[in-house]
């Protein structure tokens, strides 16, 4: 049987565990960090192994107190009644018997590697370089289709606003799903498309996909009250201004077939580059001003969003070099600067899901 002493300890330990799970729960570091100072004081002078003096934990339950009107009333992302923090802090503390787990990311890189080895299996299109054409758009499809339901499965206890936001990066992934899956429609239907695949296919679609994300991304760091001038439309306009009159420069210069459908893509990939530039250097900001909880996600999709500026630099530079882009060029394209951002974007949706919902 413990003694008095012991029981305690005990409970100002579980007192100091719930105090960092709340601290774990907000979303802006400026707002909890100094709060926390009293906690740093507190356990900077205590071994743990015997109960707190009644003045530290008079003070650390103050401070469980403020943190849990702080996340209650006023933190910008999470939405809790008391009724539901309470419980949230509870199944932490006394966590129920595991249940069976769902799908994680390596579960959902298998699927995405399965629907990619099915196109080497359609029995009608026995060209090689059509099968790797289906693949890579297949692999990304399904990859697609994760980070949506990662990010959608993850917003209970979330404020209409953030809900808002990633409805916008999830509507954008969809339009991403759609973009891979035109390649696969196309190829089957019309072996190749003819000329809707002389330039990589409709970029537009990519285009919008990725300004919807950034447009997600920026309800996001708004709701953290961030401002940046990646973040001003002065500042999206003047960027967008530029790639239109680098696009027309180009168009000029280079001597293609159909210079209208040229200049179309291309300015397409302008935009989609500035977009993606854009969104990463405000997930940066994001990253830089949010709490452990937020950072990992924040940090892949800025990854995300880097990687998807310079594939597109790489993409465009092919096309303009080449003068058009299918067959092997759009296929390896679409291996090289397509797979990877989808993979750190699943990655991302996946753990916000994880890192959100202890």
């Amino acid at each position: 049987m413990p003694d008095a002493t012991a029981i305690l300890t005990q409970q100002d330990k579980r007192l100091t565990d719930t105090i960092v799970y709340l601290a774990s729960l907000s979303a802006s570091l400026k707002d909890i960090d100094p709060m926390l100072d009293t906690l740093r004081m507190v356990t900077a002078t205590w071994d743990g192994s015997s109960p707190l003096p009644n003045t530290d934990r008079d003070a650390l339950e103050k401070l469980e107190a403020e943190l849990k009107d702080y996340l209650i009333n006023h933190d910008p992302l999470r939405e809790f009644t008391p009724q539901t923090l309470d419980e949230r802090v509870r199944l932490y503390l006394d966590p129920p018997p595991k249940k069976r787990k769902s799908i994680n990311y390596a579960g959902m890189v298998g699927l995405s590697a399965l629907a990619a080895l099915l196109a080497f299996a359609i029995p009608y299109t026995p060209s090689l370089g059509t099968r790797a054409l289906l693949s890579s758009p297949a692999f990304c499809l399904v990859g697609v289709i994760g980070v949506v339901w990662f990010f959608l499965s993850s917003l209970s206890n979330f404020k209409p606003e953030l809900k808002k936001a990633f409805t916008w990066v999830s509507g954008g992934t969809v339009v991403l799903g759609i973009f891979f899956m035109h390649f696969v429609v196309v190829q089957l239907l019309h072996g190749g498309g003819g000329q809707l695949f002389r330039y990589g296919g409709l970029i537009a679609l990519a285009t919008i996909a990725v300004m919807l994300m950034y447009g997600g991304v920026v309800m996001y760091a708004r709701l953290l009250d961030l401002t940046s001038w990646f973040m001003s439309f002065k500042g999206f306009s003047v960027a967008t201004a530029g790639a239109l009159a680098l696009t027309v420069g180009i168009t000029v210069l280079r001597n293609v077939d159909q210079p209208l459908y040229f200049g179309f893509t291309l300015a397409c990939l302008n935009l989609l580059t500035v977009a993606a530039l854009y969104g990463a250097r405000t997930a940066k900001l994001i990253y830089n001003h949010a709490t452990a909880a937020y950072t990992t996600s924040v940090r892949w999709l800025y990854i995300f969003m880097f990687g998807t500026f310079y594939g597109c630099i790489a993409y465009t530079t092919m096309l303009v070099v080449l003068g058009y882009l299918n067959g092997a060029p759009l296929s390896a394209a679409i291996a090289l600067f397509a797979v990877p951002p989808v993979l750190l974007l699943l990655y991302s949706s996946y753990s916000f899901k994880k890192e959100t919902n202890k």
